[in-house]
């Protein structure tokens, strides 16, 4: 008989661990379904983040693109520039050699007049003495 109610016993408890098995199971999925919904939600917030990284990014490396344009066009503005002040240079260079050409000139022609009135005073003053 002993047997009997010892077998009842471990029958009757049996369903009771089961359910009590099933219900810690339960318990156990529903933190780990709990669980990873947070790192769901943690892995949305990482993706936003890093979303808005690289926009950030983009954002950036497109500024830098604009700047680096704009400074390739100021050189090239710069380089014109000094083209431009070069031939201008060279330009009034031609104009101050043809002008020193021309003084050079005009002070030779003064030197010859100058020359050619003692000539001809000197023919003036040896005529009339003569």
């Amino acid at each position: 008989m002993e047997f009997l109610d010892n077998e009842v016993e471990s029958t009757g408890s049996f369903p009771y661990t089961i359910l009590n098995e099933r219900e810690q199971r339960k318990s156990h999925l529903e933190l780990q379904r709990k669980k990873f919904e947070l790192l769901g939600k943690e892995l949305e917030k990482c993706e936003t983040a890093n979303e808005f990284d690289k926009l950030k990014c983009l954002e950036r490396e497109s500024r830098l693109l604009l700047a680096a344009l704009e400074q390739e066009k100021a050189d090239e503005n710069v380089s014109k520039l000094l083209e431009n002040h070069q031939r201008q240079r060279e330009e009034l260079n031609r104009i101050i050699v043809g002008l020193e050409q021309d003084l050079e000139a005009k002070q030779a022609l003064e030197l010859e007049a100058v020359q050619l009135k003692g000539i001809l005073k000197r023919h003036e003053t040896h005529g009339r003495t003569c």
